[in-house]
């Protein structure tokens, strides 16, 4: 089965094996990915339980996402995200994330201003030099 990851924006750079899905921001103007509130932005799921991919998500705003669980981002595998911002996305579990039995590693990164719960988590968060805050 091949690593899946749906995005609302195609902002993809695939390395070399192993398949490391990345989306990548620029380094003096990040890039927004910003659903409108029409949907998820980012559904990272391979559709696998037995195994997880990597995925990187590095300099990008994750915004304006709307679903029931995870409105920015839902995660079910191994996730880094660095030097990025998940804000304003809206969701009854998970506004920013819902990490579904699976890590998520955020690095440098602000996840703020939510509708419900910032962060759902049936797996692991390691935060690192993030700021987390303002659920409205």
């Amino acid at each position: 089965m091949s690593p899946h990851v749906e995005p609302v924006g195609s902002l993809f750079r695939r390395q070399a094996q192993p398949y490391l899905p990345t989306i990548t921001g620029f380094e003096e103007n990040q890039v927004i990915v910003n659903a409108n509130n029409q949907c998820r932005v980012f559904k990272i799921d391979d559709n696998d339980d037995q195994s997880q991919i990597t995925v990187v998500i590095d300099g990008v705003t994750v915004t304006g996402g709307s679903a029931t669980g995870g409105g920015g981002i839902y995660n079910k595998e191994n996730l880094t995200i660095s030097n990025s911002t998940i804000n304003g996305n809206t969701a009854y579990d998970g506004g920013g994330i819902l990490n579904s039995y699976s890590t998520a590693n955020i690095t440098n990164s602000i996840i703020s201003r939510h509708l419900q719960k910032l962060c759902s988590s049936y797996g692991r968060i390691r935060l690192s030099d993030s700021c987390i805050g303002d659920v409205y």
